[in-house]
């Protein structure tokens, strides 16, 4: 805190009101989606919620079950809400989700205060506090253990400009055991730049020599071990998806965020320009900026791979240096007191029309008309559910919506896609499927337990 205090006493007036500016434009779209929805966006909340939320009950199932999954790192952290006894989990999922932003926010403001400055680094902040929906889809996709992976790719490259090893390393195991796909991303990234510190004919240091053999020894054995699971596991490989294009990539490029993508060109020369003794860090952030463009633009490639979700690795890469080349600009810029009023002028009026187009698209969503959302009477019934069905029963329901992924959630259900036991019960969430006319037809074999606008359950009467 001391350290803190005495930082903000060596920045003029002038930096610290942009800086606090930047923080604001962080927050304001972040707090927008809790305050602006009454329950969470996207359909991978209620499968996060699951892994952590019996952590006091059970806690070696939930150690278990986070042991087993792909994200242990973001489920450990989750699980920290766990502690609360009056915890909501849809609200505090999204709540969670709102800190991952800001944290991914404060992340970038560091890396770019540690590449140019206070006003980069403000600016940073800022324009990636832009970002929910219009450029990402965290908030839509519930996509919550990517965003929270996030942070410690960047403290990556933080750490690398400071030359910490030990901080570098650190923070790629926290990335890779938080999101696989963060981890291959930072793997590919160092496996393609170890050649090129090996061909470069520039003086290295001490420790960028070290750091060099780090990053052949780290491309072998991922080699090797991409080797191995290929060999072992290539089916993996095979597994279909839905073909999917980019709608981020051309408002990053020809839309809205194209000024700061012409900026990021300016900032890319100064970062050059200032860390040119620091080869290992300049190679690295150009392997790392070359393979987020592949990989967002993968749809072009006859792919499409998540091309929506993995939009967000290149977003960064044009945010850090636009911020760069924007504070450069205003350094240039007299009075600096205007420049810096414009600044923050220009900064608050982008969020304000951000949070503007947000709010028609949570209203949207927070709409009974859509499918996608639960809705209060489908909540009603999975609350009666809780209410009048032991925890022995089995739940039966079809994949027409995935709000059945709630049952285990908020009531404490098993859920199946065949009867399997005496005391079954089939559940329809009505406005997304209709009930069978069979069942309708049999009352004495499909008793009906509860109805509402939004949901039919059924007990099944064994004969």
């Amino acid at each position: 805190m001391n350290g803190m205090i005495r930082f903000l006493r060596q920045q003029t007036w002038g930096n610290i009101a942009l800086l606090f500016v930047a923080l604001g434009c962080l927050l304001t779209p972040a707090v927008q989606y809790p305050l602006s929805t009454t329950f969470p966006i996207g359909g991978d909340a209620a499968a996060h919620i699951g892994i952590v939320q019996h952590l006091i009950s059970r806690p070696i199932l939930t150690a278990q079950n986070i042991y087993h999954s792909w994200y242990p790192i973001s489920y450990i952290l989750f699980s920290i809400n766990a502690l609360n006894p009056f915890v909501y989990w849809p609200i505090a999922f999204s709540w969670w989700m709102t800190l991952g932003q800001v944290i991914t926010g404060l992340a970038i403001g560091l890396l770019s205060f540690r590449l140019f400055g206070i006003r980069a680094a403000a600016i940073g902040i800022a324009l990636w506090g832009m970002t929910p929906i219009a450029l990402t889809s965290f908030f839509e996709d519930a996509t919550m253990a990517q965003l929270w992976s996030l942070p410690w790719a960047i403290l990556f490259f933080e750490r690398l400009a400071a030359r910490s090893r030990k901080g570098m390393i650190l923070c790629f195991f926290l990335a890779s055991f938080s999101h696989p796909i963060t981890g291959l991303i930072l793997l590919v990234t160092i496996i393609i730049t170890a050649p090129q510190l090996w061909m470069s004919t520039s003086k290295l240091d001490a420790k960028e020599r070290l750091l060099r053999k780090i990053y052949s020894y780290s491309a072998g054995v991922a080699i090797l071990l991409a080797l191995g699971i290929f060999a072992t596991r290539y089916r993996i490989f095979l597994l279909s998806f839905n073909f999917e294009s980019s709608k981020y990539l051309r408002e990053l490029f020809i839309g809205s965020f194209f000024p700061w993508a012409i900026t990021a060109i300016y900032g890319w020369y100064h970062i050059v320009l200032l860390h040119k003794k620091n080869i290992v860090l300049i190679t690295t952030l150009a392997s790392f900026f070359f393979v987020s463009l592949l990989i967002a633009a993968n749809d072009r490639l006859g792919i499409g791979f998540w091309t929506n979700r993995l939009n967000a690795y290149v977003t960064i890469c044009i945010i850090v240096p636009a911020s760069i080349g924007f504070a450069r600009m205003i350094d240039m810029l007299r009075p600096k007191g205007i420049a810096l009023l414009f600044t923050g002028t220009l900064l608050a009026s982008l969020t304000g029309s951000v949070v503007y187009d947000n709010r028609n698209i949570y209203k949207r969503n927070e709409s009974s008309t859509i499918s996608t959302r639960i809705t209060h009477d489908e909540l009603q019934a999975i609350a009666w559910m809780k209410e009048n069905i032991s925890l022995s029963a089995n739940v039966v329901s079809s994949s027409a919506t995935r709000h059945y992924e709630w049952l285990p959630v908020l009531a404490g259900l098993s859920r199946n896609d065949i009867a399997s036991s005496p005391n079954t019960f089939l559940v329809f969430f009505t406005r997304t499927e209709t009930v069978p006319e069979y069942i309708g037809e049999k009352p004495e074999q499909y008793h009906l337990e509860y109805i509402n606008k939004g949901a039919a359950v059924f007990r099944i009467i064994p004969l």
